[in-house]
């Protein structure tokens, strides 16, 4: 139990999703792709990472929200995810900037839009869903720092002190920045509210989305 288990720490940063579709297919925008996918259910399919992944809750959630229907090839991890959708074996995804980005360096890839409520720096080009159409899309997976249940309060604070030191500095800003991330820093208390918020949230994406435990 996330909750019970750990001793939030702090927040680190956070890795908005990239919508993307092999370079066949006709749309160049993410109201053209809602337009295509409603004129063709079922036709196109979509890769992930794995069933039950970030990329996997993000699309079954996009598909929720505006009423469209693709097919799920879950693949054995990103690279394979991605070098898939390049081959055209599957014809749109969800995936991180950092990983994105050498499939549409080759062209045989394109970014329709970001998970994220706002735009990404590494990426000012590309609209975020929410501004596209579907008011409030925010789905970004995230990484912090847990300690174990029970770890004396005086050392999770001076610890989570020391990394929003870190997160805050422009150096350590300026790297996520290249990888497409963005930090966030918190306190320990704030990184607890977050958490709990945040678990309510996807537990209403992972029910909305059908999937199952084996």
């Amino acid at each position: 139990d996330s909750l019970k288990d750990f001793e939030p720490v702090g927040l680190i940063y956070d890795a908005p999703l990239l919508l993307l579709v092999n370079s066949s297919v006709p749309v160049n925008s993410f109201k053209e792709l809602l337009a295509y996918l409603k004129a063709h259910p079922d036709k196109l399919s979509y890769s992930s990472p794995g069933v039950g992944s970030v990329s996997q809750l993000a699309m079954t959630e996009l598909m929720r929200r505006t009423g469209t229907k693709m097919i799920h090839v879950p693949s054995q991890g990103s690279v394979r995810s991605l070098t898939d959708l390049a081959a055209g074996f599957v014809q749109v995804s969800f995936d991180t900037i950092t990983a994105s980005e050498p499939f549409l360096a080759s062209g045989k890839v394109k970014a329709l839009a970001v998970s994220s409520k706002e735009r990404v720096s590494r990426l000012p080009n590309v609209p975020t869903i929410a501004e596209s159409g579907i008011p409030d899309f925010d789905l970004v997976p995230w990484v912090g720092l847990l300690a174990p249940a029970g770890t004396p309060k005086d050392l999770v604070d001076k610890v989570s002190l020391e990394l929003a030191k870190i997160v805050r500095s422009e150096k350590f800003t300026k790297s996520l920045s290249v990888l497409g991330l963005r930090p966030l820093s918190s306190t320990a208390p704030e990184f607890k509210v977050f958490l709990r918020t945040e678990m309510k949230r996807w537990a209403s994406v992972i029910r909305n989305s059908g999937i199952k435990p084996e």
